[in-house]
């Protein structure tokens, strides 16, 4: 059977990609994402408060192949158009069904403390749980292969939620029921997908008795803010200085957090979680980031290669690059406009304890066809071949 061309983003789309900027108001104000555009998801915390859920499908014209389930990372929402513009949109536009949901008490989602990450668990029973069941209301689209994916944090979630639904899937004579689609019939669970996963990072490299500690000393309040660190710099998250602003900007609006104690602790109890879990990890995995980035290290993918399970023509690694420049949210990061370095070294609040070697900064224009058409292509072009290699595995295995 010939194998089909996987879809690719056209120089259209590419220049419009790169060089998109977060829509403001006429106040100059940044104007966020509404609320999911389509019905919530109850959350597995004790509370059963609302996930706010947006659902992103293929245009007219274009069948889709699989569906992808997104979680950000830590301390961001939906509420970053960039997500839907650079990343959802893109993917849906080539026939990824994308399903992602705000984390429970952040962004649109209900639930309390906000922007604090109470325990990773809810955040990897979560996404279990949205990809597991949630309904489009389309039996058709319910049906098809899903991935679970994430960036940083989500990165982490992503690959813990895939073991549990492998697991799950192992202890059971059915498949996994989807809502919408037929009892019994269930959907195939494909693999992952993960951007920048926060196994090493600057989180884990800060001692977790310290983390704990100070914990305990803030009255275990995993809202409590973390330390400053008048040093450090937005552009370990991306080289554009559009997102630098965002980033400055969103967190009195509720559509990005501050690191908190909370999360900070769920990123090192993730790592640790994962970096257990690892030799039981058979699913087929990509692993997307740039090398050079200053918030997760590249050591943190090795070690993900090298001791999962998975078989080595299953699991994959992609390196996306820009010149000079580096940026850990590499599925936002774009050129900036001006093709000069961003100004100043905005405040942020961390542990001074991470702060690491600084990016270069040489005043280098980032190529056009940049981080997110590295990003899109990349899952575009491996979801495609996963899904078309398993759907002709199941086909032989039936004959």
């Amino acid at each position: 059977m010939a194998s089909a061309a996987a879809p690719q983003l056209t120089t259209a789309e590419a220049e419009a990609l790169t060089s998109y900027c977060r829509p403001r108001g006429a106040d100059g104000d940044f104007v966020p994402n509404p609320p999911g555009n389509a019905p919530g998801h109850p959350s597995t915390a004790r509370d059963g408060s609302e996930l706010s859920v947006r659902v992103y499908l293929p245009p007219a014209g274009v069948k889709p192949y699989a569906r992808l389930f997104f979680v950000v990372g830590a301390g961001a929402t939906l509420g970053d158009p960039k997500h839907e513009a650079v990343l959802f949109q893109p993917l849906a536009a080539h026939g990824l069904v994308v399903i992602a949901h705000d984390h429970y008490g952040h962004g649109a989602s209900a639930g309390e403390p906000r922007g604090a990450v109470t325990s990773f668990e809810l955040l990897v029973a979560d996404l279990v749980s949205v990809a597991t069941t949630y309904s489009t209301s389309d039996r058709l689209v319910d049906a098809l292969p899903f991935f679970v994916s994430g960036e940083s944090l989500g990165g982490l979630v992503s690959l813990l939620a895939g073991l549990a639904i492998t697991d799950s899937k192992s202890q059971q004579s059915e498949p996994f029921p989807v809502g919408g689609a037929p009892a019994g019939a269930g959907a195939r669970f494909a693999g992952v997908v993960t951007l920048s996963p926060a196994l090493d990072s600057l989180a884990t490299d800060v001692p977790s008795w310290l983390v704990s500690g100070l914990y305990c000393v803030t009255g275990r309040n995993p809202a409590t803010k973390l330390p400053e660190d008048k040093k450090a710099d937005l552009s370990v998250l991306s080289p554009h200085a559009e997102d630098q602003s965002f980033f400055r900007w969103a967190p009195q609006h509720g559509v990005f957090y501050t690191i908190c104690f909370g999360t900070l602790r769920a990123i090192i109890g993730a790592s640790h979680a994962l970096r257990r879990a690892l030799p039981r990890i058979t699913f087929p995995f990509v692993l997307i980031q740039d090398p050079n980035e200053q918030v997760v290290h590249p050591t943190g993918m090795s070690t993900i290669l090298d001791l999962s399970a998975t078989p080595v023509e299953r699991k994959r690694r992609v390196e996306v690059t820009a010149d000079d420049a580096s940026a850990h949210a590499a599925s936002k990061a774009a050129a900036d406009d001006s093709g000069s370095p961003p100004a100043g070294a905005p405040e942020v609040k961390e542990v001074s304890s991470w702060r690491r070697a600084r990016p270069k900064k040489q005043g280098a224009h980032i190529p056009l066809l940049a981080y997110p058409v590295q990003v899109v292509n990349s899952v575009l072009e491996w979801t495609h071949a996963e899904v078309r290699l398993q759907t002709a595995q199941q086909s032989a295995s039936l004959i």
